[in-house]
């Protein structure tokens, strides 16, 4: 993020980048493969068949399309200083039920701007259908079907009554309709694209402002008041060009547009349909909201885009923003905030140091569910592994340069359970594999075992091979190679040293 001074007579306050975990399947470690087996039983009757390993290997599978909508809970707040020499765009000042924008200060070519999510379980019982006595004093343009939303269409009605089936709270039936739109809405912006809802619900993709008016027409189909919110994302920030925020990456910047849901227990909460559900992040500045004022001379009056010279520059930001749990729903990859009345499932979070207390920012955590490992790689040396049931887990941490470290633990339901790892400096063994005449040995693996396991990495077309990040002190190294009897060794490591190990191998 560019921090430049844009008003000398402000005060700046540089904070540090927030970490953003994210967790995702890898496909197979080719450096190290875990091998499990009962080490005496399997010497006695290892044998080779068709070139393959007649050994149980545990790797780091890789699970096509599998994804986690990741839930957040706490707050992040920022202040903007927008500046533009021909003036800037009017910004209302609004809060409702997770954001609040404000204006610090303005001139006539300025303006500061405070803006804050909270992210706190939406507190919501409202009970669905609702009533038309809760609903009563809302405007009832927000119920009704206009241009661009056909909200009485047979195909938004049909679709949304069968989203909504045996759904008993409002808050599920929005969360329904929005996980929907998630799954069967892929975004294109085409200034021939259409927007309306229906030309959304057919073609399977649109703009920002499709989605919003789909999700507002299958909203108010139901008896949902929802409206249109239209607001500014700033290019090079976390929702904006080129950045990543909790793992979602937005390509582009520039005007967006979402939506705002009425809860007669809690009131209006903003959603994102493309992105988020029960929340924006504050790098959406609102610009005006649908029947809420701000009329179009006002809202023209200035400038807020980047190609119209305005600069934007963050002055203050604090995130206290974490991830709480994951779930299956929706398939795409999005981010939400957590109902209330819906329990947070177990997760295993923490930081992994050096030995001096550094952070270790590079590296992987990985869980493991006996031959298989979902690897957490680590965002600035944290790590979260979310939305567990209760039981035993295991853990491992690698990283480059470090010996590989392990956590075994019970979890039980619901609980957040916080790990603090260090990592000391780990050793290498490299070496060459050869026959009794000197000719390299490749179709094998050289294996590291500790106790009845072993870390397994295959042998290179020239015999050669690599152990990395070994703990320092003596181990026992085997050869099982196609062909050979199995040979094994003792080797001395030392941290932070490499040990040259060869191997011998006789024929059978």
């Amino acid at each position: 993020m560019n921090w430049r001074e844009l008003r000398p007579r402000w005060s700046k306050w540089d904070c540090p980048p927030s970490w953003r975990p994210v967790s995702q399947w890898e496909g197979r470690d080719q450096a190290a493969r875990e091998v499990g087996r009962d080490r005496h039983r399997t010497r006695s009757r290892y044998r080779w068949s068709a070139g393959c390993f007649l050994v149980a290997v545990c790797c780091l599978h890789s699970v096509p399309g599998e994804t986690a909508t990741r839930v957040l809970e706490g707050q992040h707040a920022i202040t903007y200083d927008i500046i533009n020499p021909r003036g800037v765009r009017h910004l209302p000042d609004y809060t409702n039920d997770g954001y609040c924008q404000k204006v610090l200060a303005q001139d006539e070519f300025s303006k500061r701007v405070s803006i804050s999510t909270w992210l706190t379980p939406l507190r919501s019982w409202a009970s669905f259908p609702l009533s038309p006595s809760e609903v009563k004093r809302i405007d009832p343009s927000y119920l009704r079907s206009e241009a661009g939303r056909q909200s009485q269409a047979p195909e938004i009605v049909s679709l949304a009554r069968s989203l909504a089936e045996g759904a008993s709270r409002e808050a599920e039936v929005v969360e329904r309709i929005l996980n929907w739109i998630s799954d069967h809405l892929s975004y294109h912006y085409s200034p021939s694209l259409p927007s309306d809802a229906l030309s959304a619900l057919r073609i399977g993709k649109a703009s920002c402002v499709g989605f919003s008016n789909l999700a507002i027409s299958l909203l108010r189909s139901l008896g949902i008041p929802a409206r249109g919110v239209h607001g500014y994302l700033p290019p090079g920030y976390d929702w904006g060009i080129g950045k990543e925020y909790w793992g979602m990456k937005i390509s582009g910047g520039g005007f967006h547009a979402w939506i705002e849901v009425f809860y007669p227990d809690g009131g209006w909460v903003f959603y994102d349909p493309a992105n988020s559900v029960g929340f924006v992040d504050p790098y959406h500045i609102l610009l005006w909201i649908e029947g809420q004022g701000g009329g179009r001379s006002e809202k023209e009056e200035g400038f807020i885009e980047v190609d119209r010279a305005t600069t934007f520059t963050v002055v203050n930001e604090i995130n206290h923003i974490q991830d709480v749990d994951e779930l299956a729903a929706p398939s795409k990859n999005i981010l939400a905030r957590r109902l209330t009345g819906r329990p947070i499932r177990a997760s295993l979070v923490g930081t992994v140091r050096d030995r001096k207390g550094e952070l270790v920012r590079e590296g992987k955590a990985i869980l493991w569910r006996g031959e298989r490992g979902k690897v957490y790689p680590l965002r600035e040396g944290r790590f979260s592994v979310l939305g567990l049931e209760p039981g035993s887990y295991r853990l491992s941490f690698r990283a480059p340069g470090f010996a590989e470290a392990e956590w075994r633990g019970e979890l039980p339901e619901g609980e957040r359970r916080s790990i603090q790892v260090v990592l000391e400096p780990g050793g290498e063994v490299k070496g060459k594999v050869k026959d009794r005449l000197g000719r390299a040995v490749f179709r094998g693996k050289v294996v590291w075992w500790r106790g009845d396991r072993g870390i397994g990495v295959p042998l290179h077309q020239d015999g050669s091979y690599g152990l990395e990040g070994l703990p320092p002190g003596r181990h026992s190294l085997s050869v099982q190679a196609e062909g050979f009897s199995e040979v094994i060794q003792e080797v001395e490591v030392l941290a932070g040293s490499c040990q040259e190990l060869d191997f011998v191998l006789s024929p059978r």
